[in-house]
């Protein structure tokens, strides 16, 4: 495996070092990790980065929510990829380094996001422009939580920000560093008296790039990223005559070096080489602890002290070459992507017991997961003027690791087809029709994603957890279980869309369809009342409907407005229902089930007038299906939340700097049934200083 892997690393290098090459970023292309596809002949949705800098969030989800698929758009149903990197944790950069967010609708982009209802999400950094800069942003302001009509304390929120860079002729470099600390007030209890820490993460993000350009062919990037955080937590309750104190504790260090080399080797070769190793290890500990005093005067303490560790290794090496024909007006590109994984992840963990602290339970190696994976893709995209296109590939397990099904080799295609520009390919109108279908396979484990408020400690394993899949011969109502034998299923997915563009490509309109397949852990209960763990299989069904309108757009004049609805049902695939409903399932599809279906979605504005900004987003969730009074019951919930409210005002300083001052909300307007974001409101004051 390993002599495989240097071969073809080995083979990488000779191919670039045969001619020197360069190009700069290629905008009509979007890189998913393995496949570049066009983009022109894509179905995206496109969310630049300036529009979501005033929002206070610690997970991107949070902030694109309403401009993609909204309550569906959860963190487990998201696969980044930043800047062509698929092992990327998008939550190390700070917004203020992103420049655009895209949501890929195209099967041939989800072959490898494992067997859920994960969606491609494309992130792209941004580079600092003209010959120098310097850019500070700040943000602060107050939190608190009304839930079940209670009212907590106030808590503060800080975001600060400073990045520079430098531009000449053969090298560009820049650095950035961000401070967060969110929070999540508490209230006063029986049990909680005395909050001397509330819930709270602090987040450091250092990131830096350093680009080389020897000649017009090449373009040798360096990108390092360094993330260190902590969370936690200390309660204690003093008024009763043992005293209580409860604490938790949790860290991460998230270490990211990244190497991209892009060559034109020709008029018509061109390869790139990446590299990237990600190192993560976090610990966490949670105890409470009672303290009491006897009549004789001594001092006795009882409590439970649980605390655990875990670390990732991840190595992924990846070679994309891509060969260019043109005859006419026809554009054939054939190209091949090779990549290698190697990858180690570890957690472990114990459990004390006081006064004596003697192991009530003692476990290591609690979760281990060592593989290496060698993956091939050699696809051929074939496209005509700027009305067609059809791409088609494979995805080839080329190692000892088999997917889905112990399959080796998974079959992509996608194709595009622009009604009004086939005859004339200059129309400022497009109608394009889009359709794709793919097979997809288990991907390597993504464990290493950086913990916040909503997953702040791991135990019983990291984020990525690897189970058996059960085989059970099941009696009475309770479907019986697809995965048999132990074999994960083959899974599958395509998609089909159309999308409008008018008006100069100011008015955009767009529908979507998918279907696929996904396995989801649930419990299922037996005719004598036992209960067994299943996974069954379900079919999904996604529909997506997208208007952008640009009212204005001129200088000193800007309205985009945004409005999406999108649906989701999902079955079980032999049609029964009588799974119970599981609390995990939410988080990893954004809606309970099973579930005949429910609508969400958002409408989103941005606006500028001369010197002043603002922005109003609205997220809601209607015909959702969640947990009941009573066991084993489910009502429906109708939830609408403004996720981001602002205002802002400008002044040009001389020269090229400029001065921006806002004020913004989050969550100021909710109905009180909301199952959207959490229950924290925002009221924060921010600025942004560009020299």
């Amino acid at each position: 495996m390993k002599n495989t892997a240097l071969s073809m690393t080995a083979l990488a290098l000779a191919c670039c070092c045969t001619v020197p090459a360069f190009a700069q970023y290629d905008s009509s292309r979007l890189d998913v990790g393995y496949l570049h596809l066009k983009r022109d002949f894509t179905q995206t949705i496109t969310i630049k980065g300036a529009d979501l800098e005033k929002m206070p969030f610690a997970n991107l989800s949070d902030a694109i929510a309403a401009w993609f698929y909204g309550a569906y758009t959860q963190p487990l149903t998201l696969q980044y990829v930043v800047d062509g990197n698929p092992v990327s944790d998008v939550n190390a950069y700070s917004i203020h380094d992103i420049e655009e967010v895209v949501l890929v609708q195209n099967a041939a982009a989800l072959v490898n996001t494992a067997d859920g209802q994960q969606e491609m999400v494309i992130v792209r950094t941004k580079r600092g422009q003209g010959k120098s800069g310097m850019t500070a942003d700040a943000q602060t302001g107050l939190v608190n939580d009304k839930e079940y009509g209670q009212v907590s304390d106030l808590r503060f929120y800080h975001n600060y920000y400073v990045t520079a860079w430098q531009n000449l002729d053969k090298v560009s470099f820049g650095v950035s560093g961000n401070y967060m600390r969110d929070v999540y007030p508490d209230y006063y209890n029986a049990y909680r008296q005395d909050e001397v820490t509330p819930d709270n993460l602090q987040r450091w993000r250092l990131n830096g790039y350093f680009t080389w350009r020897p000649d017009s062919h090449n373009q040798i990037e360096f990108m390092l990223n360094y993330t260190p955080e902590r969370i936690g937590a200390l309660y204690e309750d003093e008024s009763q005559p043992a005293e209580y104190k409860n604490g938790e504790s949790s860290t991460q260090h998230f270490v990211l070096p990244r190497l991209l080399w892009h060559s034109d080797l020709s008029s018509k070769w061109s390869n790139d080489l990446q590299a990237s190793y990600v190192h993560s290890s976090a610990t966490a500990s949670e105890y409470t602890i009672e303290t009491s005093e006897t009549p004789t005067g001594t001092v006795e303490q009882t409590g439970i002290n649980e605390s655990g560790s875990g670390k990732v290794y991840h190595l992924w090496l990846r070679d994309h070459l891509e060969y260019r024909i043109t005859a006419g007006q026809w554009h054939i590109e054939p190209a091949i992507n090779a990549s290698y994984e190697r990858y180690n992840e570890q957690t472990t963990g114990q459990q004390l017991v006081l006064p004596d602290s003697s192991v009530l339970q003692s476990y290591s190696d609690l979760y281990s997961l060592k593989e290496s994976l060698v993956v091939l893709t050699p696809a051929l995209d074939i496209s005509y003027k700027r009305a067609f296109n059809i791409q088609a590939g494979v995805l080839v397990d080329a190692g000892s690791q088999k997917g889905s099904g112990g399959r080796s080799a998974f079959p992509f295609a996608s194709v595009a087809l622009d009604v009004l520009r086939l005859a004339d390919e200059h129309s400022s109108s497009g109608l394009k029709v889009f359709g794709s279908y793919a097979q997809r396979t288990v991907p390597s484990p993504q464990g290493y994603t950086l913990l916040d408020l909503k997953s702040s400690t791991f135990f019983g394993g990291s984020s990525y957890e690897v189970g058996t899949l059960y085989s059970e011969t099941l009696t009475g109502s309770v479907p019986v279980v697809i995965a048999s034998n132990n074999v994960t299923p083959v899974y599958w997915v395509w998609q089909t869309g159309v999308r409008y563009s008018g008006w100069k490509d100011r008015v955009t309109i767009q529908y979507s369809l998918e279907q696929r397949n996904l396995l989801e852990p649930n419990v299922a209960f037996l005719p004598n009342g036992s209960a067994v763990a299943v996974y069954p299989e379900f079919f999904s069904t996604l529909q997506h409907a997208d208007i952008r309108v640009k009212i204005f757009d001129a200088e000193g004049w800007r309205w985009l407005m945004g409005v999406n609805a999108t649906m989701l049902s999902n079955k079980l695939h032999s049609g029964g229902t009588t799974l119970q409903t599981d609390e995990n399932y939410k988080q990893d599809v954004g809606d309970d089930a099973p579930s005949p279906h429910s609508w969400t979605g958002g409408w989103v504005n941005r606006v500028q007038v001369k010197r002043f900004t603002a922005g109003f987003d609205l997220l809601y969730h209607f015909g959702e299906r969640t947990e009941g009074p009573s066991y084993n019951d489910t009502i429906k919930v109708n939830s609408v939340i403004t996720p981001n409210i602002y205002v802002g005002y400008s002044w040009h300083l001389p020269g090229e700097r400029a001065l921006e001052l806002f004020v913004e909300s989050r969550g100021l307007i909710r109905n009180s049934a909301n199952d959207l974001l959490d229950d924290r409101r925002y009221y924060t004051v921010g600025g942004q200083l560009t020299l």
